[in-house]
């Protein structure tokens, strides 16, 4: 029979060893040890595991929706969070990223535009297409054009208008006028060469991304 006093060894050996064990993985999440994850699982704020399935199924309306379309497209994500999911170098795009919450503007109205697709772009310094919608953004930095809304063609459209403000092709006002007609005409179930895809080349930089 063992006695009273090994008993009590063992157990204090086996907490200190616990603790340690404790004490090793917070030091670790605190200096960045612990691994980004991937598509697959990732830690969620409650502690539990998400995967891919329930990540996208927790989610609401448009996102829902939109990430499952762009699953269907481009299939498994490369990458993703509570907040969002994305893809690297899904052709035609150099990034897709869909976001459980839609963007909020400066008067504070949220919109549905959760679908935000980037390609590689410069823009020169003498140059704003910003100034057609307020959702592009340019990053000079990295040399890319970005938009988000709340559908691919949608995208694919604004980027194309800013393409021909950037060449000359068309004026601000000209961009604004044509996006409200094909618009209209998208709805009417008409198609447009710039909803379906780019009306000009696109060669995307798929150097490592430093978010």
């Amino acid at each position: 029979m063992e006695r009273p006093f090994g008993r009590y060894v063992t157990t204090v050996c086996a907490g200190a060893g616990l603790l340690a064990y404790l004490l090793l993985i917070l030091i670790g999440g605190k200096q960045g040890g612990m691994p980004s994850q991937a598509w697959g699982q990732s830690a969620g704020s409650s502690g539990l595991v998400s995967t891919r399935e329930n990540t996208v199924a927790s989610w609401t309306g448009t996102s829902k929706e939109i990430a499952a379309m762009m699953i269907e497209k481009y299939g498994k994500p490369n990458y993703f969070t509570e907040e969002s999911v994305v893809w690297y170098g899904n052709d035609p795009w150099k990034r897709t990223v869909v976001y459980r919450d839609g963007w909020q503007d400066q008067s504070s109205v949220m919109h549905p535009d959760v679908l935000e697709q980037v390609i590689s772009y410069h823009v020169p310094r003498n140059c704003d297409p910003t100034l057609f919608d307020s959702r592009l953004v340019v990053d000079r930095t990295r040399n890319e054009l970005k938009f988000r809304s709340d559908s691919e063609r949608t995208n694919f459209l604004a980027i194309n208008l800013a393409n021909d403000i950037v060449t000359g092709g068309k004026s601000v006002e000209e961009a604004r006028a044509f996006a409200a007609k094909t618009t209209r005409l998208s709805e009417a179930g008409k198609k447009s060469p710039y909803t379906e895809g780019f009306t000009f080349r696109v060669k995307n930089d798929m150097s490592p991304i430093q978010e």
